[in-house]
């Protein structure tokens, strides 16, 4: 499966395990737009899914919006943030302090080490008994 949507503030591809999002230049990302890449893309998956947060061109970020990850913990196996030239601000450990509360998150500097962690991760979700 490969399918994709644009949003106002960033495009999503979903793929069968996994989908990948990255949000426009100068965008603020918070809870709004988090719930409604959410939103979109669950009813794409009935088993869980893997989501991969692209930051190429990262701007704003509302880190708040990571506690209505507890409403999609049901699907969402895993959650991977890319920061492809590197975290400078160590905006992205801060995000894994918050988010690790909810679910599985690492952080990487390559989209390709972030999909085969995901990868993994999804496929052991599905493994097990629901």
């Amino acid at each position: 499966m490969r399918i994709e949507h644009a949003f106002d503030f960033g495009h999503v591809t979903l793929y069968d395990l996994y989908l990948i999002g990255e949000a426009h230049f100068g965008v603020h990302f918070g809870e709004a737009e988090l719930r409604a890449t959410l939103t979109w893309a669950q009813p794409h998956y009935r088993e869980p899914f893997g989501y991969i947060s692209v930051r190429t061109h990262d701007h704003s970020r509302d880190l708040s919006a990571y506690r209505i990850l507890s409403e999609y913990t049901h699907v969402l196996a895993s959650l991977a943030v890319v920061h492809p030239k590197g975290d400078p601000y160590r905006i992205g450990e801060l995000e894994r302090k918050i988010a690790i509360r909810y679910l599985k998150i690492a952080l990487f500097d390559s989209t390709e080490d972030a999909v085969a962690w995901t990868v993994q991760l999804v496929k052991n979700a599905r493994a097990q008994p629901r």
